[in-house]
């Protein structure tokens, strides 16, 4: 099988895993604990913890040469990491509002949360279960893209998920 992820985005996977965790932490447990400060090392922490799933079996697989038998689970690792980056920028949105206090953003807010939901059920929808291994061949990549309807599931539906063919270098 053809080499997918190298050694050196490995090392950068784990230096990414290191600085976001310690900058999390450190934001977490700083003297001064303001409210939207708590919140954003939680969130750092928490996108951190999201990419450890899909992170670490690329690393483990750069360094062991085994991405074929690892398919399934950088499937399942990238399905949470997206959960968990959904509920990133959900974070990030609130710290916003806390930090500029905006007036009227009520409507906008609702968006925000209806968009991440829907988000949240085309990670979590059945035409993604049981099909990361045979949607990550080496060659092929997932991608959801905008007004693309595949099947009569998601006709009705903004997204779908499309196959695309991609040559990884």
């Amino acid at each position: 099988m053809r080499r997918i992820f190298g050694k050196m985005e490995a090392i950068f996977d784990i230096l990414y895993l290191a600085a976001a965790g310690t900058i999390g932490s450190l934001l977490l447990f700083s003297a001064d604990l303001s409210f939207p400060r708590l919140l954003a090392g939680a969130a750092a922490i928490f996108l951190t913890a999201g990419d450890a799933f899909h992170l670490l079996p690329r690393i483990h697989g750069a360094f062991t040469g085994k991405e074929e038998e690892l398919k399934r689970a950088l499937g399942r690792g990238k399905k949470i990491a997206s959960l968990t980056m959904t509920i990133f920028y959900l974070i990030l949105w609130h710290i916003g509002l806390l930090l500029y206090e905006p007036r009227r953003l009520l409507l906008l807010t609702f968006g925000v949360w209806m968009l991440a939901g829907l988000r949240a059920l085309l990670c979590l929808s059945s035409a993604m279960n049981g099909r990361s291994a045979t949607l990550l061949q080496p060659g092929v990549s997932t991608e959801i893209s905008p007004l693309r309807c595949r099947d009569s599931l998601w006709r009705a539906s903004i997204f779908s998920i499309e196959r695309r063919q991609q040559v990884w270098t």
